[in-house]
């Protein structure tokens, strides 16, 4: 049966950034005939096929990057797999598939029927899909679906365990160390528990496997699983269009082996007895893997899913430790291998979460070079960081309570205007208002804490892990640049749009322009320029005026009528973190041209985007 192809609109987006023949692989989650595609790599043009097959074995379910050398590990959620294979021409192409093509397809091993895109560079219009049925490529339609669509479709399970490693500190004997531990923990010895209704989850001996309250039979799905573990009867606050659901669970193991017994001895065990000086090696190993799985996948199954997720996460553990080891001989006989540390990214071009594994030792700067492979490798612009330690993606269960919202714009309904051009902040940001931070700056402190927006834009983009200024820090800052005299420090006096640029450039090395219009009716010959810097720069913009302090987060302009909205993140509102309320009152929300006093003087920052990864 022919299946029903699915395209992110992320990846679409994402192939005109290859510019030079080449093929690559796709990777996609397959639901009850549907095939969902979420992500691609990019090979070095027609590769040998041997080299790239065995790039795909190290990509497709253990993904880790790269040669033997490098130490930075790449996961994918476990059920996202290689469903097929893209290639990137020019000109144009012959009808028919080359060998090499039909190589790497037989290389797909989660379904029978292959998808083989076709994309020539730089004409979005010129994507075709072909499937392999029956050993025939046959064209196929697509359809293509959003972010928010994926978020309804699929939930997030993640896994979360430590696992003591000890060995003697060799490639080999640390290789068979770990895969040992992977053979345990896939033989059965391993359970899973929901700690919220305390859910048991363990290997299909059991009728279902599925033991606790709320447990409905066989036929219970991940769906009713996540809402036993979660009061969805109540209504819940609202949240985010990115926001996926995620279903915690932690690993448990059988203290007891017999059942479970990788080798079965028919006598006493031998004893060997080896005198020398040995290295070892002990380290706990940080598991912290994520799934995708569809929201109408049997709850059962679920357990060899998560079985595949931890062998997946120590596969790629192991390869890290061994590539330090192997790359740095004389280190290591120093000092042991760092411990690999996992992070969760969901960078924007990509629309799904990656997993990069670390080296605990290892700063950000000794990693560019690894980073820079891998934005080649996912086809990810050269100058924009998404991978170092500061991108890593916060789930909201790591919040502490009260805490600011993130990203409170992106549910919000469409603007209004028709036709035209939305242009809009790129990445997350934090909302900084009134009275947070048990501050009260009710009346004078707007511009404080749109500067703590910004600069909260900057750390969640990775340009700096530098934390948010306080109002004191703020006017510190100031005064040490001889912008403000000694006495402005602890006082409730306003800033302005050039303050904001100063703190900047002075905490940040961040440089900002600034724009000047004498009246807020100006602000309406402002769309267009406007637009270009969320297109080119994409930071929250700071805008002053008369008494009052607003961040803009995107315009939505119509050239040809002339129409503008802003889209507006206002500081002054002062009550919890309530998405609902600051969305239905308006706090985020769009503002026609009305918005702004005709009659004041406006200032607006607007900070740029360095040029680095």
């Amino acid at each position: 049966m022919s299946p029903r192809l699915k395209l992110s609109s992320c990846v679409i987006e994402r192939f005109n950034q290859v510019k030079t023949p080449c093929v690559g692989f796709i990777y996609g989650a397959i639901h009850k005939g549907e095939v969902f595609v979420l992500s691609f790599s990019v090979e070095n043009h027609y590769t040998a096929s041997k080299k790239v097959n065995e790039k795909t074995r190290r990509i497709s379910g253990s993904q880790a990057t790269g040669s033997k050398n490098e130490v930075v590990g790449l996961n994918f959620p476990t059920e996202v797999d290689v469903v097929g294979v893209v290639r990137w021409y020019e000109g144009n192409i012959e009808d028919g598939v080359d060998s090499k093509i039909t190589s790497l397809l037989e290389e797909v091993s989660v379904t029978d029927n292959p998808i083989l895109l076709k994309y020539k560079i730089d004409d979005p219009n010129s994507l075709k899909a072909e499937c392999v049925i029956s050993e025939v490529f046959t064209e196929k339609s697509f359809e293509v679906f959003t972010e928010s669509e994926l978020v309804e479709s699929f939930i997030l399970v993640r896994l979360k365990a430590s696992l003591r490693l000890d060995a003697e500190l060799s490639t080999a004997q640390v290789k068979n160390s770990m895969e040992l531990l992977q053979r345990k923990l896939s033989s059965g010895a391993s359970a899973f528990y929901f700690p919220k209704p305390s859910i048991f989850l363990t290997s299909s001996d059991a009728e279902t496997g599925l033991k606790g309250p709320g447990v409905s039979g066989e036929d219970m799905t991940l769906k009713d699983l996540y809402n036993a573990c979660f009061d969805t009867s109540s209504k819940k606050k609202k949240k985010a269009s990115r926001d996926f659901d995620v279903l915690p669970v932690q690993l448990m193991i059988r203290p007891t082996r017999e059942r479970f017994s990788l080798e079965k001895y028919a006598c006493a065990p031998v004893i060997q007895h080896q005198k020398g000086n040995f290295k070892c090696l002990q380290m706990v190993l940080p598991v912290d893997a994520l799934s995708l799985v569809h929201r109408d996948t049997k709850a059962p199954l679920l357990y060899s899913i998560l079985v595949e997720s931890l062998c997946n996460h120590l596969r790629v553990s192991k390869e890290c430790v061994l590539s330090q080891i192997q790359s740095e001989p004389d280190r290591i006989r120093l000092k042991c291998p760092s411990q690999p540390i996992p992070y969760h990214f969901l960078p924007s071009p990509c629309g799904h979460f990656i997993t990069l594994l670390y080296p605990k030792d290892l700063k950000d700067t000794d990693l560019e070079s690894e980073r820079k492979k891998l934005h080649t490798h996912l086809a990810l612009p050269g100058n924009v960081p998404l991978f170092r330690r500061s991108n890593q993606y916060v789930f909201r269960d790591e919040l502490p309570p009260n805490s600011p919202l993130v990203n409170p714009h992106d549910s919000l309904a469409p603007s209004g205007v028709q036709g035209g051009d939305e242009s809009l902040v790129q990445g997350f940001y934090s909302y900084h208002h009134y009275m947070q931070d048990n501050i009260n700056d009710n009346g004078w402190g707007c511009a404080y804490r749109s500067l703590q927006t910004i600069i909260s834009w900057f750390r969640f983009q990775g340009y700096t892990d530098k934390p948010i200024p306080s109002h004191q820090q703020i006017q510190k800052c100031l005064v040490d640049l001889g912008d403000k005299p000694s006495s402005f420090i602890g006082t409730k006096q306003w800033i302005g749009s050039t303050e904001v640029g100063f703190v900047l450039d002075s905490m940040l090395g961040v440089s900002s322009r600034i724009i000047s219009v004498s009246s807020g009716e100006e602000l309406e010959a402002k769309g267009r320029e406007l637009a270009y810097h969320f297109k080119t720069q994409g930071t929250p913009i700071m805008i002053g005026g008369g008494v009052l302090a607003h961040t803009i987060l995107g315009v939505h302009f119509n050239s040809d009528t002339g129409e503008l909205k802003f889209l507006i993140l206002d500081p002054h509102y002062t009550g919890g973190e309530d998405l609902g309320v600051i969305q239905s009152k308006g706090w985020c929300g769009w503002k026609g041209t009305n918005f702004w006093v005709k009659t004041a003087y406006y200032n607006l920052c607007l900070p740029q985007r360095p040029l680095c990864i």
